[in-house]
């Protein structure tokens, strides 16, 4: 197999391919091998000299990792338990028993991994990679860098997606915006321009304004007094059942909150985001078939965070007690529960079914993504990088900004009220 020369690939080194798997170490028994065994995607388990040090922040061990050999699950056979003994009889019947013993040969990662095997140097091409994997006939060989560290494995599916353009980001997060749907790796986005982020949380800033006003006016017709409170505050700090009644407020602006956010047509897109990243965790071809039928929820999806946040949040304002068993029962309580409420909040408010243009707005957005993924290299991305691509800070400050000025004028509002 050949490259396409008129093609320029990112995933030009075998480096770059390199995974992460389980590993063995060369004492290993054969039952802990065979469990890591059926644990690798790879069909083959690396023989290290010693665990691997995590490196972090500089610090580490920055002496090599050597490979000492490759299991294979085919050399599980060198270990497999010998029988002997023959069929008994009782009461003068043959086989009515069977007492055949099986005894395990004693067997280590060292004795049974093949040490003649080759190894993938990290600055092999691609065409170098498959053609030692091809020659050696094994399923996945170790890469190794510069100084004959060990790095993770490389197998055929590997190379083969990486010269066919076909390698997905390891993960993938996004974003619904009034201008459709945003997708990003942690690193490189696609889809909706960067300003959509910044729409998006002024759109929810405005479902907050939307219900804080209506429940405004309402209280306002039922009691002035109530409205003040609500303005301050400090709603229900007057009644002997304030705490409850401070609930049920808290409950009722919280649901015309989502309601309004639920009647948008960004709600649509939200479900679109979530369905393209299903289809893509899970391998399918990016067509209107495969992710019109993906989830509407997903376990990722902030929702689940403001779900946390309200348990916290109204479990711990409305305490019977601060002792150490009533709030133990809380917190497993939140535990047990703030995802089943976060999945029920997507469901039913911060998604609806999306349209054939908002499913295809996913669909275009994760299409782009994978093309660019392959038209960089593999980089590292630290939490912080990682965090600002995550389009939250982008969103918080387009919220902040329309709830800040809408504060403002609402000072603004009440000072003339009270001076005129």
């Amino acid at each position: 197999m050949t490259l396409d020369d008129s093609k320029p690939m990112p995933f030009t080194q075998a480096g770059q391919l390199a995974r992460p798997a389980p590993i063995a170490l060369p004492n290993d028994s054969i039952g802990h091998i065979a469990q890591n065994l059926r644990e690798s995607t790879f069909g083959a388990l690396p023989v290290l000299d010693r665990v691997p040090a995590e490196r972090r922040m500089g610090i580490g061990d920055d002496a090599p990792v050597r490979v000492l050999g490759l299991v294979l699950e085919r050399d599980l056979i060198k270990c497999e338990p010998v029988s002997y003994g023959s069929k008994s009889t009782f009461n003068g019947e043959p086989g009515a028993e069977d007492k055949s013993t099986f005894t395990a040969k004693p067997c280590t990662a060292e004795t049974i991994m093949c040490s003649d095997l080759g190894f993938v140097p990290a600055v092999f091409s691609l065409e170098n990679a498959l053609s030692t994997l091809q020659r050696y006939d094994v399923p996945a060989l170790p890469v190794i860098d510069g100084n004959g560290s060990y790095l993770g494995l490389i197998s055929h599916a590997d190379v083969l997606a990486a010269m066919n353009k076909n390698i997905r980001p390891p993960m993938v997060g996004g974003m619904a915006t009034p201008l459709g749907v945003w997708l990003t790796d942690g690193h490189i986005s696609a889809g909706a321009p960067t300003f959509g982020l910044f729409l998006s949380g002024i759109l929810m800033g405005l479902c907050y304004i939307f219900s804080f006003v209506v429940m405004l006016v309402l209280l306002y017709f039922i009691n002035h007094g109530l409205a003040t409170q609500f303005v301050s505050g400090r709603i229900g700090a007057a009644s002997t059942s304030g705490s409850w009644l401070s609930l049920f407020m808290t409950a009722a602006q919280g649901f015309l909150f989502l309601g309004s956010f639920r009647l948008l047509p960004i709600a649509g897109t939200h479900a679109a985001e979530h369905q393209t990243v299903w289809a893509m965790e899970r391998g399918l071809e990016l067509i209107p078939e495969n992710v019109k039928q993906m989830p509407r929820a997903h376990p990722r999806c902030g929702t689940n965070l403001v779900a946390l946040a309200g348990l916290i949040e109204i479990v711990f304002q409305h305490l019977p007690s601060f002792d150490p068993g009533t709030i133990l029962f809380a917190l497993l309580f939140i535990y047990l529960f703030w995802r089943n409420l976060g999945e029920w909040l997507q469901n039913w408010f911060t998604t609806r079914p999306a349209n054939a243009k908002q499913l295809q707005s996913g669909i275009d957005a994760g299409l782009a993504l994978q093309q660019k993924y392959q038209e960089q290299p593999v980089v590292v991305t630290s939490f912080g990088r990682r965090l600002f691509n995550s389009g939250l800070v982008y969103s918080a400050v387009g919220m902040i900004l329309t709830m800040g000025i809408f504060s403002y004028g609402l000072m603004l509002l009440s000072q003339y009220i009270l001076t005129g």
